[in-house]
């Protein structure tokens, strides 16, 4: 394919990202601007520009401690993560574990126990760590947990027994958890039985809890699929040589930080559908990318260059920053972590949709599962809930979405037409970019006040357009 022409530079221009606002930047030299481009090219449509999914948070501008040659990522992960439970502990998103009010089906079924090397039934209260990871072709009986095989995975050494059982990423996590002291490992291949149709679909539906209640959520955007390492430790040649500028004259944590986040936008993960849900609802982020190990939660964002302690946080101990973390909690919904809208933003909607409705899904059908985490969080401030991605309480005006531009049907891959039809009047019926402007009739609720539009005006059902029946023959 043609290399793609970079967005010229122009003034700074500022984007409004829900409670804060902050500055996307054009290119690797971090020059201000609309938004990031990489040598690869422009990352993402132009129409997109102002939903890029920063998040909010407080980040270390210093370059205080300098990691020596032989980086440990297990032990700096262990120094992130006791910063981040003694600092940021039930302030700014940063609580995790279940939340009170969650139902049993909100939780993992089942976790890898790193320990035994095999499936177990989610013990009370168990700290786990998830991973968000892509999946690749390989999905064969043997690499994802099966009636047929799931008592074979719950024996001691069962789930590691054969090199061919485990894909190298995950692996790699397995190992990297008994490294950092911890446990339970979540995989959604292996956690979900694949083909136990109820049990599957309630872990779907409970996908933005689950990684929402982990410990810890391990971004594997190193390789493009499973079989790959989770990271290169002696192979870094994507990675900026910031060692080399010491003498110099450092580069910001911001910089080191927004360099990272374009580079991640070209990966093979970030392209994927599934993730969106995954990275968003994730409280704490350990990041592996293009050679570097990276830390993000809902205070902090630190890169591997930074040795945080106890003692080297400053952001922290500014009253500013404390009043600011407090301005984000109280917007953040404590059981998922994902911002919690108390009334129906059908402009946040939009955004969200529109984000979503470009990445890549290897099963077109899945889309709707894909996004269920998503509709969960999100039914609960629609009235009448949300119908194949159309909120139900304007059902009407979100009937009148348009395309940016030409879209893609999409047709069931792994089961019949007949079976998995994904409706035409719904943006799930179809890959491609939105024009989230044709939503904004569904929004004037939030500018001529709530009274006129909160009060149910019409009711909306649905019924089946054909009637299925069927005979026993003797």
């Amino acid at each position: 394919m043609p290399k793609k022409q970079k967005l010229s530079h122009e003034p700074a221009k500022t984007l409004t990202l829900d409670t804060q606002i902050t500055n996307a930047y054009l290119d690797d030299q971090y020059s201000p601007g609309i938004f990031c481009s990489d040598d690869e090219g422009e990352i993402g449509p132009r129409e997109l520009l102002p939903y890029v999914p920063y998040v909010e948070k407080t980040i270390d501008t210093s370059s205080y401690a300098w990691t020596q040659k032989d980086f440990r990522p297990a032990e700096t992960v262990k120094n992130w993560l006791q910063t981040c439970d003694k600092q940021h502990r039930n302030r700014g998103g940063c609580s995790i574990g279940p939340h009170a009010t969650d139902s049993p089906w909100s939780r993992p079924l089942l976790l890898i126990d790193v320990v035994k090397g095999c499936l177990v039934h989610t013990p009370p209260d168990a700290a786990y760590v998830a991973l968000s990871y892509t999946w690749g072709k390989n999905s064969s009986s043997s690499t994802c947990t099966l009636k047929e095989n799931i008592a074979r995975f719950k024996e001691t050494g069962g789930l590691i027994a054969s090199e061919e059982t485990l894909p190298k990423t995950v692996k790699d996590a397995v190992e990297f958890v008994e490294q950092i002291g911890l446990r339970y490992l979540w995989v959604d291949r292996f956690c979900i039985v694949q083909d136990e149709t109820v049990a599957k679909q309630s872990q779907l539906d409970a996908m933005g809890k689950i990684y929402a209640g982990s410990y810890l959520t391990i971004i594997a955007a190193e390789s493009n699929d499973a079989s790959g390492p989770l990271y290169i430790a002696n192979n870094r040649s994507k990675r900026v040589d910031y060692d080399s500028q010491i003498g110099k004259s450092n580069p910001s944590g911001t910089d080191i930080l927004v360099h990272h986040t374009c580079r991640l936008m070209l990966t093979a993960w970030y392209s994927r559908a599934w993730t969106l849900q995954e990275y968003l609802f994730s409280k704490r982020k350990v990041v592996f990318q293009d050679g570097t190990v990276n830390w993000e939660c809902g205070i902090s964002a630190w890169h591997e260059t930074q040795q945080v302690s106890m003692e080297t946080v400053p952001e922290l101990k500014s009253e500013h920053n404390h009043a600011r973390a407090s301005s984000i909690a109280h917007l953040k919904d404590d059981s998922t972590g994902l911002d919690f809208p108390s009334w129906p933003d059908m402009s946040r909607y939009a955004r969200l949709v529109s984000l979503f409705n470009v990445r890549e899904l290897s099963f077109p059908e899945d889309v709707l599962d894909a996004f269920a985490g998503f509709l969960s969080h999100l039914s609960r401030v629609f009235p009448g809930g949300i119908i194949s991605g159309i909120p139900a309480m304007c059902f009407d005006a979100a009937l009148l979405w348009q395309p940016y531009r030409a879209m893609d049907r999409r047709k069931p891959i792994k089961m019949s037409a007949s079976d998995a039809v994904l409706p035409s009047w719904s943006w799930a019926g179809w890959a491609g970019t939105l024009n989230s402007e044709s939503w904004r009739s569904a929004a004037n609720y939030l500018f001529e006040g709530e009274e006129t539009y909160l009060s149910p005006q019409t009711t909306w059902k649905t019924i089946s357009t054909v009637e299925w029946s069927y005979s026993i023959s003797l």
